[in-house]
């Protein structure tokens, strides 16, 4: 029975979903010879699929990664017929729409992996003020897990076979029900763990430490965009953003020239991998702020300065101790100032309201910033740092299982 690696989506975000998990994409298919992105649009009939955009399609052709959009069910099942399938769990769980999908994959010859890698700031737990149609979407939300959850348990739905975790509490909280165990034994017609085997790694953006000095400078600011359209914003707030677009991009504008006034530093945009690109350089270029899309890490790389509301893409800057500037703006809602508030009271961020002229000079921020530093050490402290790289203790870890 061959081994096949795999992601499979929903056929929507799949920009997002393919840039945050390119390197482990590459990785399995260096060293397994096959991966393929399983898109389920098709029998989802998903009339907006995203296409890989033009700088990661070429990455992924290169690599010779495969698409795969089955248009039925039984080409799906035709797929996996006599194979063992490792796949990339990126359905979700908070859309029923998908819950279809998660009964197409229950079989046996199919091992899901959860990973997560990145080290986002999680808001789980976290008491915070929420709008009235925010508080009705996390009560939704809430049910939908115990729902799924109970399906799972039922097996109705599969559970995770490996969950790769960066982050030290998310890790210890799960593992330590592996003492729990035999009652599997007990009850075997039931999945009494939705996740079978969990394994502590490092966080993706930890390589970055290892970086040559050459490969790092300080010749831009960047704005890491969270795509003002994102529609997590609509769920749980009342955004309307026509409405909003126009005020927005004013005042960001207005701080990214100011900023760069400041700095004396060229300004560009990061877009969000679900932004439409057109839109902002409708509006931007035209301010001399440049624009680029699937390239957030290289650019980070290369910054002296870095913006955002709230991404976990900052995981990237914050390894590599760039200085970090936390922008805050009432535009998108108290879900979205919630975000924020997060890494800026986590990281004890200067912050800037964009809806308010700049008033500080470069050496105020320069005095704040050389006092933040342990701040990231205490926060990089909660990701598992060791010596070996999270891609390749996955790769290691999955080849012991593919001859089991």
């Amino acid at each position: 029975m061959d081994n096949i690696f795999c992601i499979f989506t929903p056929g929507e975000d799949l920009n997002k979903i393919l840039i945050n998990n390119s390197e482990i994409i590459f990785a399995l298919k260096k060293k397994f010879g096959n991966f393929t992105v399983v898109s389920f649009s098709k029998i989802l009939k998903i009339n907006k699929t995203e296409k890989p955009i033009k700088i990661l399609f070429e990455k992924f052709e290169k690599a010779d990664v495969r698409f795969f959009n089955p248009n039925s069910k039984s080409e799906f099942q035709s797929f996996i017929n006599n194979k063992k399938i490792f796949a990339i769990d990126a359905l979700g769980i908070n859309y029923t729409y998908v819950w279809n999908i998660r009964r197409l994959i229950n079989k046996k010859n199919i091992f899901l992996i959860l990973l997560l890698d990145s080290g986002f700031i999680s808001n789980e737990n976290v008491d915070y003020k929420t709008s009235f149609k925010g508080k009705s979407y996390e009560i939704i939300r809430y049910f939908l897990k115990k729902i799924y959850r109970l399906l799972v348990l039922l097996k109705f739905f599969p559970p995770i076979f490996i969950y790769f975790e960066c982050r030290k509490d998310i890790f210890e909280h799960f593992a330590k029900n592996k003492k729990f165990h035999f009652f599997e034994k007990i009850f075997p017609f039931l999945n009494i763990f939705n996740i079978k085997n969990i394994f502590y790694i490092n966080s993706k953006s930890s390589k970055n430490l290892k970086l040559e000095e050459k490969l790092v400078s300080e010749d831009l600011i960047i704005f890491i965009d969270g795509n003002f359209q994102n529609k997590e914003f609509s769920f749980r707030d009342n955004i309307n953003f026509e409405e909003i677009k126009n005020d927005y991009f004013k005042n960001l504008s207005k701080i990214l020239i100011q900023l760069k006034e400041v700095f004396k530093k060229k300004v560009e945009i990061c877009l969000h991998p679900s932004s439409d690109e057109k839109v902002y350089k409708e509006y931007f270029e035209r301010l001399d702020i440049f624009i680029s899309k699937g390239e957030t890490k290289e650019k980070i790389l290369k910054s002296s300065v870095v913006l955002f509301h709230e991404s976990s893409a900052i995981i990237d800057a914050i390894f590599l101790k760039k200085k970090i500037i936390s922008l805050s703006t009432h535009l998108f809602g108290k879900y979205h100032s919630n975000r924020v508030d997060l890494y800026k009271n986590e990281l004890d961020l200067f912050s800037i309201d964009i809806h308010k002229d700049l008033n500080f000079s470069k050496n105020d921020f320069d005095k704040k910033f050389n006092t933040i530093d342990k701040n990231y050490n205490t926060f990089l402290e909660k990701i598992n740092m060791d010596n070996e790289d999270s891609s390749e203790k996955v790769v290691r870890i999955l080849e012991s299982f593919t001859n089991r």
